[in-house]
Protein backbone atom coordinates (compact mmCIF):
# COMPACT_ATOMS: atom_id res chain seq x y z
CA UNK A 1 0.00 0.00 0.00
CA UNK A 2 1.57 3.53 -0.69
CA UNK A 3 1.87 6.10 1.74
CA UNK A 4 -1.00 8.42 1.25
CA UNK A 5 -3.28 5.40 0.74
CA UNK A 6 -7.05 6.32 1.87
CA UNK A 7 -9.55 3.54 1.11
CA UNK A 8 -11.92 4.66 -1.66
CA UNK A 9 -14.68 1.74 -0.61
CA UNK A 10 -16.26 1.13 2.67
CA UNK A 11 -14.03 -1.04 5.85
CA UNK A 12 -17.33 -3.23 5.77
CA UNK A 13 -16.37 -4.29 1.96
CA UNK A 14 -12.55 -5.48 2.83
CA UNK A 15 -13.44 -7.28 6.04
CA UNK A 16 -12.69 -10.83 6.58
CA UNK A 17 -15.51 -12.81 6.91
CA UNK A 18 -13.98 -14.12 10.03
CA UNK A 19 -11.91 -11.35 11.27
CA UNK A 20 -14.15 -7.84 12.56
CA UNK A 21 -12.84 -4.09 12.35
CA UNK A 22 -14.46 -4.28 15.77
CA UNK A 23 -12.70 -7.25 16.95
CA UNK A 24 -9.30 -6.19 16.15
CA UNK A 25 -9.57 -2.62 17.17
CA UNK A 26 -12.07 -3.25 20.14
CA UNK A 27 -13.81 -0.58 19.20
CA UNK A 28 -16.08 0.98 15.75
CA UNK A 29 -14.13 2.51 13.64
CA UNK A 30 -14.82 5.04 10.57
CA UNK A 31 -16.16 3.23 6.66
CA UNK A 32 -13.25 5.00 5.36
CA UNK A 33 -9.70 3.94 6.78
CA UNK A 34 -6.31 5.22 6.20
CA UNK A 35 -3.45 2.73 4.72
CA UNK A 36 -1.98 2.92 8.55
CA UNK A 37 -5.19 1.58 9.68
CA UNK A 38 -5.60 -1.00 7.15
CA UNK A 39 -2.22 -2.27 7.37
CA UNK A 40 -3.01 -2.73 11.19
CA UNK A 41 -5.95 -5.00 10.41
CA UNK A 42 -3.97 -7.22 7.71
CA UNK A 43 -0.99 -7.65 10.18
CA UNK A 44 -3.20 -8.42 12.91
CA UNK A 45 -5.42 -11.31 10.74
CA UNK A 46 -1.76 -12.49 9.80
CA UNK A 47 -1.42 -12.90 13.22
CA UNK A 48 -4.44 -14.70 14.79
CA UNK A 49 -4.19 -17.04 11.71
CA UNK A 50 -0.53 -17.77 12.41
CA UNK A 51 0.34 -17.78 8.28
CA UNK A 52 3.35 -15.46 8.67
CA UNK A 53 5.14 -18.33 7.72
CA UNK A 54 3.35 -18.69 4.34
CA UNK A 55 4.22 -15.83 3.18
CA UNK A 56 7.03 -14.34 1.11
CA UNK A 57 8.05 -10.74 0.49
CA UNK A 58 10.63 -9.35 -1.63
CA UNK A 59 10.26 -12.10 -4.10
CA UNK A 60 9.96 -12.99 -7.10
CA UNK A 61 8.45 -15.50 -9.29
CA UNK A 62 10.24 -16.91 -11.73
CA UNK A 63 8.93 -19.46 -13.43
CA UNK A 64 4.94 -21.13 -13.05
CA UNK A 65 4.31 -24.26 -15.03
CA UNK A 66 0.49 -25.97 -14.90
CA UNK A 67 0.63 -29.74 -15.28
CA UNK A 68 -2.76 -31.42 -16.49
CA UNK A 69 -1.61 -35.08 -15.74
CA UNK A 70 -1.42 -33.77 -11.64
CA UNK A 71 -4.05 -30.69 -11.98
CA UNK A 72 -1.17 -28.51 -10.26
CA UNK A 73 1.13 -25.75 -10.72
CA UNK A 74 5.01 -25.44 -9.67
CA UNK A 75 6.08 -21.93 -8.92
CA UNK A 76 9.54 -21.29 -9.00
CA UNK A 77 10.74 -17.92 -6.54
CA UNK A 78 13.68 -15.92 -6.54
CA UNK A 79 15.11 -14.14 -3.72
CA UNK A 80 18.44 -11.34 -3.79
CA UNK A 81 19.28 -10.58 0.02
CA UNK A 82 22.08 -8.15 -0.24
CA UNK A 83 24.11 -7.71 2.87
CA UNK A 84 27.39 -4.91 2.58
CA UNK A 85 28.69 -5.47 -1.13
CA UNK A 86 27.34 -9.07 -1.26
CA UNK A 87 24.20 -10.39 -3.09
CA UNK A 88 23.17 -14.01 -2.53
CA UNK A 89 20.07 -15.34 -4.42
CA UNK A 90 18.32 -18.26 -3.05
CA UNK A 91 15.69 -19.77 -5.07
CA UNK A 92 13.11 -22.69 -4.55
CA UNK A 93 10.52 -24.50 -6.31
CA UNK A 94 7.46 -25.53 -4.69
CA UNK A 95 3.64 -27.19 -5.65
CA UNK A 96 0.55 -25.70 -5.53
CA UNK A 97 -2.90 -26.55 -5.98
CA UNK A 98 -3.82 -23.10 -7.43
CA UNK A 99 -1.95 -20.09 -8.54
CA UNK A 100 -3.00 -16.02 -7.83
CA UNK A 101 -0.93 -13.50 -10.41
CA UNK A 102 -1.18 -10.28 -8.64
CA UNK A 103 0.69 -7.76 -10.26
CA UNK A 104 1.01 -5.21 -8.01
CA UNK A 105 -0.09 -2.63 -10.28
CA UNK A 106 -1.41 0.04 -7.18
CA UNK A 107 2.54 0.91 -6.20
CA UNK A 108 4.64 0.26 -9.16
CA UNK A 109 3.61 -1.38 -12.61
CA UNK A 110 4.24 -4.56 -13.90
CA UNK A 111 2.74 -5.55 -16.72
CA UNK A 112 4.14 -9.36 -17.77
CA UNK A 113 4.93 -9.34 -21.47
CA UNK A 114 3.51 -12.22 -23.76
CA UNK A 115 2.92 -12.25 -28.01
CA UNK A 116 0.27 -10.22 -29.12
CA UNK A 117 -0.04 -8.14 -25.71
CA UNK A 118 0.06 -5.18 -28.21
CA UNK A 119 -2.95 -6.41 -29.29
CA UNK A 120 -4.87 -6.97 -26.03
Amino acid sequence: MYRYLWSNGPKECLEFADYSFKEHFGKAIPSFPPREVLHDYINGRIEKSNIKDWIYLNTVVHDVKFFPETNDFSVTVRKNTTIGPETTTEERTERFDYVLTCTGHFHVPNVPYFEGIEKF
